[in-house]
C-alpha cells in the first residue's frame, strides 16, 4: 500500500499533461500511487495517459464520461489505497522533491 494518493483529475489537458507527469516521474519520494481520472477527454489527453503507464508504473487511470472536475474527483477518491491523499491539477507539475 502506497502512502501518498496522487488523483489527477484529466479533461483535455493535453498541452500540459506531459509535464505534469514527467514531473511525478522524477520525484525523489516514490512512495506513491496516481489514479489519473480521464473525465471524457476528446483531445490526446487519454493517449498521452496510456504512453506513460510503461513510464510512470504508479500510474493507473480510470475513463468516465465527462461529469466535471469534482465527479472526476470524487471517483478517484473512491479509489485510493494510501494513507494520504493530493489532488494534483493535470495543468500543473510538481517540484522534484516535493
Amino acid at each position: 500500500m502506497p502512502s501518498v494518493s496522487i488523483i489527477l483529475p484529466v479533461y483535455n489537458v493535453a498541452p500540459y499533461l506531459k509535464a505534469c507527469l514527467d514531473s511525478l516521474c522524477v520525484q525523489t519520494f516514490q512512495d506513491f500511487e496516481v489514479i489519473a481520472v480521464n473525465d471524457g477527454s476528446t483531445d490526446e489527453s487519454l493517449t498521452i495517459l496510456d504512453a506513460y503507464q510503461g513510464i510512470l508504473p504508479q500510474l493507473r487511470i480510470i475513463s468516465q464520461p465527462n461529469q466535471g472536475l469534482s465527479a472526476a474527483r470524487n471517483r478517484g477518491l473512491q479509489e485510493v489505497s494510501g494513507e494520504y491523499v493530493y489532488f494534483l491539477d493535470s495543468d500543473d507539475y510538481l517540484q522534484h522533491d516535493m
